[in-house]
């Protein structure tokens, strides 16, 4: 769990533009240890120069779909990291929901209602954007 926030917060990241570089050069005196396992989804690099070393780090940050039910169990929004232009069905992402904020209870499974509502919104949204891409009226 530690590492999918890691790599979520790796995604915001970048897409802020704080992480602009996917890779630093690293002077060898300051590298120490080992890598002796590498979590799905990471993958190091490691290269010896003539003065240092180069680690490469790349992580894929999973798409996520997440909707926000009312109390009322009506959707109030629906948020993507996905990017997608492709008619709302991306390869692959998650879908989730959680009650009346995306930081609220998670909802699992997702109620019956709740996905007959996802589905009829489906085609009308724009899913080239991420960040919120439904907001109820």
């Amino acid at each position: 769990m530690r590492i999918r926030v890691a790599l979520i917060l790796v995604g915001v990241l970048l897409a802020a533009g704080v992480l602009t570089q996917p890779s630093q050069a690293v002077p060898a005196s300051t590298v120490s240890g080992s890598v002796s396992s590498v979590p799905q989804g990471l993958s190091t690099q490691v290269s010896p120069e003539s003065a240092g070393a180069t680690v490469r780090v790349s992580a894929v940050v999973e798409g996520v779909r997440l909707i926000v039910v009312g109390t009322d169990g009506r959707i109030k929004a629906i948020y993507s990291n996905t990017g997608d232009s492709g008619g709302g069905h991306p390869g692959d992402y998650t879908l989730r929901a959680r009650s009346l904020s995306p930081a609220g209870t998670l909802l699992s499974p997702i109620p019956a209602g709740v996905l007959a509502q996802y589905e009829k919104l489906l085609p009308g949204i724009d899913w080239s954007t991420r960040g919120r891409v439904f907001a109820a009226d």
